[in-house]
């Protein structure tokens, strides 16, 4: 009797991704700015505007264990494009800033990684992404998306 349950059970949870409706999304409804925030705090700000024309602005913090922060602004255009519930990304980071003061850096260590972090980061200045999000959830003000590659849904609203 409980091997029938099993099975009926593991049968029920196989067929719900094919039973879940997927999301088509129109291309009015990305249409604005909106704010990303992951797990992890990082900011993500992504303005969708017509002709398939983005910008995207990336606030990323990294503390240390003796309580300093070092925070980048990553600054990236390109193009976007939707295809039912997936949003591609083709983009080019066009500049990143530091948002922390060099000078207030206490430990030496942790200056070489702000040198290293900052060089790594402009290093890629000018080179071409391709991402995608996959949307789990849209409404009139709220977003919930993956990106590609990761495992947890990041939650956006509109600006």
């Amino acid at each position: 009797m409980q091997k029938k349950h099993l099975i009926f059970l593991l049968a029920a949870f196989a067929a719900a991704p094919v039973l879940a409706k997927p999301v088509v999304v129109k291309e009015a409804q990305l249409l604005g700015k909106w704010q990303c925030v992951d797990d992890n705090g990082t900011l993500r700000t992504f303005t969708f505007g017509s002709e398939q024309k983005v910008s995207a602005i990336v606030d990323a913090n990294f503390p240390s264990p003796d309580d300093e922060t070092l925070a980048y602004r990553v600054f990236a255009d390109g193009t976007w494009t939707v295809n039912g519930g997936k949003i591609g990304l083709n983009i080019k980071t066009t500049d990143v800033q530091r948002q922390h003061s060099i000078a207030k850096i206490r430990t030496i260590p942790w200056r070489k990684v702000d040198k290293e972090m900052f060089a790594h980061l402009r290093n890629d200045i000018g080179d071409a992404i391709k991402l995608q999000m996959q949307i789990k959830k849209i409404g009139n003000d709220s977003l919930s998306v993956r990106m590609q590659g990761d495992r947890q849904d990041i939650a956006c609203r509109k600006v």
